[in-house]
This record gives structure tokens, sequence and C-alpha cells, in this order.
């Protein structure tokens, strides 16, 4: 594969849904390359921030907030 198929493929490759062949030569290839070796990073990174679930709301602020909107009423 050349670098402009693994970067299009580097999603599938941090998934797992490359073959053993095409993961063992994008491996090999983002050890190598620091522009792809940043790029897994980054994409690292979005996962983590898109797949880490938030923190559950605050009784005590949700309480608060209906007490405000129910005031106004």
């Amino acid at each position: 594969m050349t670098h402009e198929q693994i970067q299009d493929r580097l999603g599938e490759w941090l998934d797992g849904e490359l073959d053993a062949a095409a993961s063992a030569q994008a491996s090999r290839h983002i050890d190598a390359c620091a522009e792809c070796k940043a790029e897994v990073a980054r994409l690292r990174r979005l996962g983590t921030a898109l797949f880490t679930a938030p923190a559950a709301a605050d009784p005590r602020s949700t309480e608060a907030f209906v007490a405000r909107v129910m005031g106004r009423i």
C-alpha cells in the first residue's frame, strides 16, 4: 500500500478491520512515518473524546434548575 492508501485506512487499522497482511504493512509504515503516527495519535484522542461517557448530571443542579423553571411558571 502507498502512504496515501494507508492514510485512507488508518481508521480501519485502528479498529482491527484490516486483514493480517494489510495490518502488518500498515503497522510497519506507521512505525516509520511521523505523519501517520501523528494522525493515529489524533484519531485515538478523538475516539476517546467521542466514546467516553459524559459525567452524570449532578441531581442537585437538576433539581435547582427545575425549581427555577417552576418558579417562573
